[in-house]
């Protein structure tokens, strides 16, 4: 019980030390998923500010939108798919995110109603 503590306790040092000098603990977690931050053992936690699940997210919004007003669904329309919100070198992650997303959010309106 001891030794899993202070193994608990070194890991938390090891990620609050990263946090404070900026890195982030997904880079530190082995095994974490890209776009996944480690929060504890054996857990994660998406990452605010990867481009691809920004683009999920907002494609999701867009086709509640679409569905909800009675627009025809096509992400194509969106100015935030034509001009992401995100560095150039990531817009394709955000794009992707946002096809993904807006596909997503159709087939979850489409069974809602």
């Amino acid at each position: 019980m001891k030794v899993r503590l202070l193994q608990y306790s070194l890991l938390s040092a090891i990620f609050g030390g990263a946090l404070l000098l900026g890195s982030s603990p997904a880079s530190l977690a082995q095994g974490a998923p890209a776009g996944w931050a480690a929060v504890g053992p054996g857990s994660y936690a998406i990452e605010e500010n990867d481009p691809a699940e920004m683009g999920f997210r907002d494609g999701r919004r867009a086709a509640h939108d679409d569905m909800n007003a009675g627009r025809r669904p096509e992400f194509k329309h969106h100015e935030e798919f034509r001009h992401p919100p995100v560095p150039r070198r990531a817009a394709g992650a955000y794009r992707d995110g946002f096809r993904r997303g807006y596909s997503d959010g159709v087939e979850h309106e489409l069974h809602r109603r």
